[in-house]
């Protein structure tokens, strides 16, 4: 492999150990020494690909975020133009892109929490990313003037920031309680949640 190749395949490495043992031990109990140790690197090409621990977590989170993110606005693409159809879409990809390996749900939810400054911004940035996607669809699904719906936009947006914050603490407590209730009872509920909030009758398909 050349050079760059070989950074990567570290990199690569690195991060699998840093999902594993931050989900795991947590980040806090978390050492550069324990990660390296874990990925096979030694603790001076850490620095090759990381600025720091922090630095690690970070791209962490951004992978997961990202990859949540797309997971749920590719769902709700394929899903009907309905309220229900399209919110129980986007909130079961949310659930499975989680839920389907732990550790991607601890790292988004939990370890990130009171880290830093910069993690902070980045946290709140995706939380804000989750959902603006909400408030367009809630209006997309409005059969409502431009006007009606650039009244809307301001409170919804503060709905769906409740949402979002609702459903990633749902979507935590689920997964710290792991006491083997079918998945559906928490998507189900989720979607009641979000279709209520949203001003709309689940079944009326504005």
């Amino acid at each position: 492999m050349s050079t760059d190749q070989r950074r990567d395949e570290r990199t690569g490495r690195l991060l699998g150990a840093g999902l594993d043992l931050f989900a795991r031990r947590g980040y806090a109990a978390t050492t550069i020494t324990d990660v390296c140790r874990a990925a096979g690197v030694a603790p001076v090409q850490f620095y090759d690909s990381f600025a720091s621990r922090d630095d690690l977590l970070e791209r962490l989170y951004d992978e997961v975020a990202a990859t949540t993110l797309a997971a749920v606005v590719a769902a709700i693409a394929a899903s009907p133009a309905e309220l229900r159809a399209r919110v129980g879409a986007g909130v079961t990809a949310f659930c499975d892109s989680l839920l389907d390996d732990p550790r991607r749900a601890r790292i988004l939810s939990v370890e990130v929490v009171g880290v830093s400054g910069a993690i902070e911004v980045r946290r709140r940035q995706a939380l804000r990313a989750f959902a603006e996607l909400l408030v367009s669809e809630f209006l997309a699904l409005e059969a409502d003037t431009t006007d009606r719906q650039r009244a809307d936009r301001d409170r919804l947006s503060v709905v769906a920031m409740a949402l979002v914050g609702g459903v990633n603490e749902a979507v935590v407590d689920w997964l710290l309680r792991d006491d083997g209730r079918p998945r559906e009872v928490l998507t189900r509920a989720l979607t009641d949640l979000v279709v209520a909030s949203a001003g709309l009758h689940a079944g009326d398909g504005r």
